[in-house]
């Protein structure tokens, strides 16, 4: 029998990139076992912000599906991928590397260059926002606008829904004339929950705290509209109305991350008009899958929120009006609520009203016709005992 032959030496040049492979990969994996672990739920709720839309339960599943990923990945790269890419990369040439994963980046880059291209000729495609009823068209100071003198129909929670604008293209009720600019009006600016989304006109908060004040209601409320939105439509309507009786205005930190979107028109610090930044498609759905802001994001936004709400109420007391913030509340509050709270409402002793919602329609993150009468109820209250009530 012929003795074995000796098993050769490894050369010095695999040895060592066998040994940097091997390093990196354990590198890698003990930084995705150190995410997985330190991505708790309170390091997800002080960076991810509320969502009107996606519950904040939801975001907890995306959190621990995301947490489980990174530990199986860490794990694999700690323990059987790693001696799987030492053995490679021993074998492989340095010079080699860069033609075996050159098909796959070039694959990725041309994917991510044609899902660019389809969201960009197909612009539905990365609208987040709905785009039913209530219908709005493109505005170039405001982003969307309402169709105005329009009457359009939905079905929401089983119910037939009217919504129905004026002229002006404020919700009125079908048929009804417009709100009369000499009379005292009390003006409501915000978004869905105060337009009434899912409400018939009557039942909307507008409708109801007229009725109860006896005073006349403007709702300039649009769908999908972030603070400075709300702001610009108030600002403009304002010349328009002569006896401005009181301004009710909506903020609630589940839009509040609107407010950093600036794929929009958008104020900017000083309350200075910004046209539409193209960030592009992907990176606007990125944005909404995943919501991670710095505390130098929330902060500057805060300041945003804060300097608009002021601008609104300076606009307000400019004609002897009172101005008051509805803070709706669908959950209790998180540390980071509380915060927005604090540094956009309480710093500058801005009046408000945080009302929870204790019933909301079925599959939607709105207020059902009990709730808004309930908070209509206190609005009324709150305007009545700072003067704005019918003479009569």
């Amino acid at each position: 029998m012929a003795p074995a032959e000796p098993a050769r030496a490894e050369p010095a040049a695999s040895r060592t990139r066998r040994a940097a492979a091997e390093t990196l990969a354990v590198v890698a994996g003990a930084a995705a076992l150190a995410c997985a672990i330190a991505a708790t739920p309170a390091w997800m709720q002080r960076h991810f912000l509320p969502d009107l839309l996606f519950k904040l339960k939801w975001q907890l599943l995306v959190l621990w599906a995301c947490r489980a990923i990174a530990a199986v990945v860490g794990a694999a790269l700690v323990g059987p991928l790693r001696p799987q890419l030492g053995r490679y990369f021993a074998r492989t040439p340095i010079s080699r590397v860069p033609a075996d994963i050159a098909p796959v980046l070039i694959a990725i880059a041309l994917a991510l260059g044609a899902s660019e291209f389809v969201l960009r000729a197909f612009p539905a495609l990365s609208q987040i926002d709905p785009v039913g009823e209530p219908y709005r068209i493109r505005d170039r100071v405001l982003g969307w606008a309402p169709v105005p003198n329009h009457v359009g129909h939905d079905t929401v929670a089983g119910r037939p829904i009217v919504y129905a604008t004026d002229a002006a293209g404020y919700r009125n009720a079908p048929g009804a004339p417009p709100a009369d600019p000499s009379k005292p009006t009390i003006l409501f600016a915000g978004e869905s929950i105060m337009l009434g989304f899912g409400l018939n006109q009557p039942e909307s908060i507008p409708a109801q705290v007229q009725a109860m004040t006896g005073v006349q209601a403007a709702n300039l409320a649009v769908d999908g509209y972030a603070t400075d939105q709300a702001y610009l439509r108030l600002n403009a309507a304002w010349p328009r109305f002569e006896r401005p009786a009181a301004v009710v205005f909506l903020y609630t930190p589940e839009v509040f991350h609107r407010t950093l979107d600036i794929d929009r028109p958008h104020l900017s610090e000083d309350l200075v008009w910004r046209p539409p930044a193209d960030q592009g498609r992907l990176m606007k759905v990125w944005r909404w899958l995943v919501p991670y802001r710095t505390d130098a994001d929330i902060a500057r936004g805060a300041a945003l929120v804060r300097e608009q709400l002021l601008a609104a109420q300076n606009l307000a007391a400019s004609r002897g009006a009172p101005l008051l913030v509805l803070l709706p509340r669908f959950a209790p509050e998180t540390p980071l609520e509380r915060r927005l709270r604090a540094e956009i409402l309480d710093r500058p002793a801005i009046p408000y009203l945080m009302i929870p919602v204790k019933t909301v329609l079925p599959h939607e993150i709105h207020p059902d016709p009990a709730s808004a009468q309930d908070i209509a109820a206190q609005v009324a209250a709150w305007l009545t005992a700072h003067g704005v009530r019918s003479a009569s």
